[in-house]
């Protein structure tokens, strides 16, 4: 939550009607039920998107959140990997799962947001050598 939760801040400050969607594994759903809950929700967590693999949220943060987030949208591991995929040879990025999860929303709604404005944050190219033949191959 906290890189959603920094940026969803300086944007509500900026730009009130830019809306902020966060995104969770669907193997890693902790964030997403506690945004609905308004709580904090502890859930298992096997992902390969390490860092979006939480399991325990901080509460803190999950408050944050109801002031910064305005949606949270699931994608699975494949959507993942293919982004990644996109990211490589299209623009020669070389992303880890986590930092490929907007550009993962942003395909699964594409239909939805044709014509709109969009913006994904991409971070991490944390991968072994094994993990980049097997999913960037």
């Amino acid at each position: 939550g906290s890189l959603v939760n920094g940026i969803g801040t300086w944007l509500k400050h900026a730009s009130p009607g830019t809306e902020v969607i966060a995104v969770c594994a669907a193997t890693a759903p902790s964030m997403a039920l506690s945004w609905k809950a308004h709580r904090a929700v502890d859930a298992p967590s096997d992902t390969i998107a390490d860092g979006i693999a939480v399991r325990v949220p901080v509460p803190e943060a999950v408050a944050l959140m109801e002031h910064t987030v305005d949606d949270v949208m699931i994608v699975d591991d494949e959507m993942m990997v293919a982004s990644m995929r996109t990211l490589l040879h299209d623009a020669g990025l070389v992303v880890e799962p986590a930092g490929a999860a907007g550009l993962a929303a942003i395909a699964q709604r594409k239909h939805d947001l044709a014509g709109k404005r969009v913006a994904a944050i991409l971070t991490g190219g944390n991968l072994t050598q094994d993990q980049l033949k097997a999913w960037l191959d």
